[in-house]
């Protein structure tokens, strides 16, 4: 697992809590952390003199023989490759996805000078020093996404409005091409699911009315600009919205919180949501993640210390396991990620980060101390396909 504050990162085996030898990395004004879909790679978002992504090879993968898997290790290392916002006349880099074999980086620009960028690399381009060369999306700055989608297209938010504020998506294909446009179909934009055939994006409300927008593809039309049908699924009434979502590969449902106390139930297929996708919490929520190994279950966070398992196909907590002291949802936040059945977690307050076993009653399994209140987290994990095949 790769840990840090603001100016520093640590490489944690998860396997005994120590630190790899050799891998501190000083590193200034990191802003966000994240990992490549296939667990190898983590993706580093640096701001003040920065404004790039940075690589970091963690020296762990799995090959893929089908009927078997050859686990792979090697040193790991900060690549000298790097993405700089300087190169595209534009900083402020942003969201991370990754999927499908490619990573989307996105620089979000100011909204009055720089442009907002997306820049999309291969994966393998990680591991050739960047190559094939990416491509790269520019539109007005905004603070936004771009989403790898289905035949190697991406699914870019737009800000067309009133100063430039977020009001859609464009499609684009593998060579930067527009092949469809919904650029006024989600005010607000921000969060995305990836669902099957779906996309799912969040969307603020207008004169009270809104829904998550949802972008279904479909193989079989003609045309590239068909291929990608527009539709929403309204919101129950009242004033909340959708902004973020978590979702699983193997599970049908996205997830999202509705406001502070409660998480809303998203089917990518639905025309609406109801009253009865909406599951209350006892506390605010503080951090949620869905269960990494089979995706039924979702972990929520909340302010009274309590770690909540959700079956998300019954929209009811089955257990509730106390992990931490009380503590106001502000400043320096805990970071909560999953990988196998465990459940990793950053106690700011308490400068350490703990493991919970999640099968067997939320025990915690170790605790790592740390020199500083860890501000980041992120794993470094195989993709769930491969779970039956061993854990490494």
């Amino acid at each position: 697992m790769l840990v840090g504050d603001a100016d520093s990162l640590w490489l944690y085996n998860i396997a005994d809590g120590t630190l790899v030898a050799g891998a501190s990395y000083e590193i200034a004004d990191v802003s966000g952390v994240t990992t490549t879909e296939d667990g190898r790679f983590g993706v580093i978002n640096v701001r003040g003199d920065g404004q790039q992504f940075r690589f970091l090879d963690s020296g762990v993968w799995v090959l893929d023989h089908v009927d078997h898997v050859h686990l792979e290790v090697d040193d790991p290392e900060l690549l000298t490759f790097s993405i700089n916002g300087s190169d595209h006349g534009t900083g402020r880099p942003a969201h991370v996805v990754s999927r499908d074999g490619r990573v989307a980086l996105f620089f979000d620009g100011d909204a009055e000078t720089d442009p907002a960028v997306a820049v999309i690399l291969r994966r393998s381009a990680l591991e050739s020093g960047g190559n094939p060369p990416p491509v790269s999306l520019t539109g007005n700055g905004h603070h936004g996404l771009a989403l790898p989608a289905a035949e190697d297209t991406v699914i870019m938010s737009v800000a067309e409005g009133e100063g430039r504020a977020r009001t859609g998506v464009r499609i684009y294909d593998d060579g930067g091409a527009e092949i469809g446009a919904f650029p006024q179909s989600c005010p607000g934009l921000h969060g995305y699911a990836a669902i099957g055939p779906h996309y799912l994006l969040g969307c603020h409300r207008t004169d009270g009315a809104g829904g998550v927008l949802r972008i279904t593809h479909d193989p079989d039309a003609v045309h590239p600009g068909d291929r990608f049908i527009e539709a929403q699924i309204t919101y129950p009434e009242g004033a909340l919205h959708i902004s973020n979502f978590a979702y699983h590969p193997e599970s049908p449902w996205a997830v999202a919180p509705w406001g502070t106390e409660a998480m809303i139930r998203v089917n990518p297929t639905a025309d609406a949501l109801s009253e009865d996708d909406i599951l209350n919490l006892p506390a605010r929520q503080c951090g949620y993640a869905m269960r990494d190994d089979h995706g039924q279950d979702l972990l929520v966070l909340t302010v009274d210390g309590f770690l909540h398992s959700v079956d998300v196909a019954n929209w009811a907590v089955h257990s509730s396991m106390q992990v931490m002291t009380p503590f106001e949802c502000a400043g320096t936040r805990p970071v909560l990620r999953s990988v196998g059945g465990f459940a990793y977690l950053t106690r700011p307050a308490d400068s350490d980060l703990i493991e919970i076993d999640l099968d067997h009653d939320g025990e915690i399994t170790q605790a790592i101390e740390l020199t500083e209140p860890p501000v980041r987290m992120t794993l470094f994990r195989h993709p769930a396909s491969l779970v039956d095949y061993g854990d490494h």
